[in-house]
């Protein structure tokens, strides 16, 4: 006997209503870019990662992209999505605090790893000030329901 039970009213992402599933096949293409409220900042391609790349990256591109595109703020919260290469001691050792972030959104469907950079690029130029101003002033509610949902999938 097979029994179904429909899913309730809020509960799409329950950890039991959301299959999940690896994926072979697809092109890949690692990114590490950042917003904040006032627009998008730097975006780099780069390969998979070591906690002394990340704290490469932090320190070669993003502080000093940080500082070109935001002069005189020296207040900066990092959010990451707690991947082992971001939590690294040596990693934590750069910043006096750091948070966790909503799990990463992947959803290329490009050939080739050229084609899904260039999608990556394009879809960056189409962050607008406004959108980061609205992401950055729902970080709070976005938080507090990763926080609600013990760190399980939320509607954002």
């Amino acid at each position: 006997m097979v029994s179904s039970r429909r899913r309730g009213l809020r509960e799409r992402f329950a950890p039991r209503n959301v299959a999940t599933r690896q994926q072979s096949g697809r092109c890949t293409v690692h990114v590490w870019g950042w917003i904040d409220g006032e627009g998008r900042g730097s975006l780099h391609r780069i390969g998979r990662g070591t906690a002394a790349a990340y704290r490469s990256l932090l320190a070669n591109d993003f502080l000093p992209s940080y500082d070109e595109l935001r002069p005189g703020k020296d207040h900066i919260v990092l959010q990451q999505d707690n991947a082992p290469t971001h939590t690294a001691r040596t990693v934590q050792n750069v910043w006096g605090i750091m948070t966790q972030q909503l799990t990463p959104r992947l959803n290329g469907v490009a050939l080739t790893e050229e084609q899904l950079w260039e999608e990556v690029q394009a879809a960056w130029q189409a962050v607008t000030p406004t959108l980061c101003r609205r992401l950055a002033d729902s970080m709070v509610e976005r938080l507090e329901e990763v926080v609600a949902n013990d760190g399980n999938w939320t509607r954002y």
